[in-house]
């Protein structure tokens, strides 16, 4: 226990060092110096050149080569410095050593993962069509990032584990679920709007709380149309057509919620349940809405909803097909992706479109990035490649 007490006191102690050994070289060659563009990067790179420099910097980067070799025996890691290099070339290997121990540890910690929308291989070749010069016009508009909890396994590493997560969507169907939900929310939750303001006894709610109102009826739908989505994606991987499935679900839960007013049926209590939590939550939050109105609102949002899964409202409309793209079948475009799913559409009976019709990047949030380009850099970018950059950077 001391020995890793004093351990742990000395890396300390050496990463102390090490951080105001980086200050000094900014300070004294310019920030350009830092050298941590191959951790971020598959498309950007830069040679560092040294001009003469003062016996004091020279100190100081041999220094800064026997710290970093001093942690990386602490830390019991092997490290890439050359024994015969001149130390310009020490001092850079030294540095991709601490950066890459860095880079390691912070994505162990803050690796998180999101769905990045990029273009399919047909859109590309539509885009390649156009006749123009300009490169800006055959762009994309700005890609959608989607963050859904608890879509991919991640390991001990912060690395995706890609067996694993084709393994919880095979089983659970999550993002199939939520990709066929989306398309459904905007014009149902103006519907929902609108059929408030006709049975709730506060008239004036719905135009006065507009906005709010939208957001909870967005909230309660995006969480009932994904919860039945998910049914019929169960019996899709029964091997059921999308006809047979939607009709199977349809059936069981139309017969289930007939006459039920704002009661739930017991068979969709745990739903009920996390549409509770939604109402209480967010009604409450609405400070203008006294405490009857509240309650009412709450009936009236839960009449609604089962009306809604009584008259078929809340089934999507398109069901698909995950995959998760073999490297094999990677193009030259692509390359630059970290791994590619492609959304295949599924039609009534059961067969599937050919062609995808969305495809999605599976890359870092821009939380985690931001988290992971901090802890290597301490704070100290290099003006060749910043935080910005990085948050734009495709990967």
């Amino acid at each position: 226990m001391t020995s890793t007490i004093n351990n742990s006191e000395e890396i300390l102690k050496i990463n102390k060092s090490i951080f105001e050994l980086e200050n000094f070289f900014v300070a004294n060659l310019g920030p350009q110096i830092l050298d941590y563009i191959f951790l971020f990067s598959k498309e950007e790179s830069q040679t560092i050149k040294f001009e003469q420099v003062t016996e004091e910097v020279s100190k100081a980067m041999t220094r800064f080569v026997e710290l970093v070799k001093q942690l990386m025996n602490l830390l019991e890691v092997e490290d890439a410095t050359p024994t015969d290099g001149g130390l310009s070339e020490k001092f850079i290997d030294s540095m991709h050593d601490l950066y890459l121990l860095r880079f390691i540890e912070a994505k162990k910690q803050y690796a998180d993962y999101q769905l990045v929308r990029v273009p399919t291989n047909t859109e590309l070749r539509i885009l390649d069509l156009i006749p123009t010069k300009d490169e800006d016009l055959k762009i994309l508009p700005t890609a959608i990032n989607i963050q859904l909890p608890d879509i991919f396994i991640v390991d001990e590493m912060g690395n995706l584990d890609v067996a694993a997560s084709i393994q919880l969507e095979d089983s659970y169907h999550k993002i199939a679920s939520y990709l066929s939900t989306i398309a459904e929310i905007p014009n149902l939750k103006e519907q929902m709007i609108q059929d408030l303001a006709d049975i709730t006894i506060f008239e004036n709610a719905p135009s006065l709380l507009r906005n709010e109102l939208l957001d909870i009826s967005e909230m309660l739908l995006t969480l009932t149309v994904n919860y039945f989505a998910a049914r019929v994606y169960g019996y899709l991987s029964r091997g059921q057509s999308v006809k047979e499935a939607r009709t199977n679900v349809l059936a069981y839960y139309k017969m289930n919620s007939i006459g039920a007013g704002s009661k739930f049926p017991e068979s969709l209590k745990d739903l009920e349940e996390s549409i509770d939590e939604i109402l209480d939550e967010e009604l409450e939050s609405i400070t203008a809405l006294y405490p009857e109105t509240r309650v009412a609102l709450k009936d009236d949002y839960k009449e609604l909803l089962l009306f809604y899964i009584h008259d078929a409202l809340i089934i999507p409309e398109n069901f698909y097909k995950i995959v998760y793209r073999d490297l094999k079948d990677y193009q030259e475009n692509d390359e630059k992706y970290n791994i590619l799913i492609d959304l295949y559409l599924l039609l009534e009976e059961g067969q599937m479109i050919p062609l995808p019709s969305e495809t999605y990047n599976i890359d870092l949030t821009q939380e985690a990035r931001t988290l992971i380009f901090n802890a290597v850099t301490g704070g100290l970018e290099s003006p060749n490649f910043t935080l910005i950059d990085y948050l734009s950077e495709v990967s």
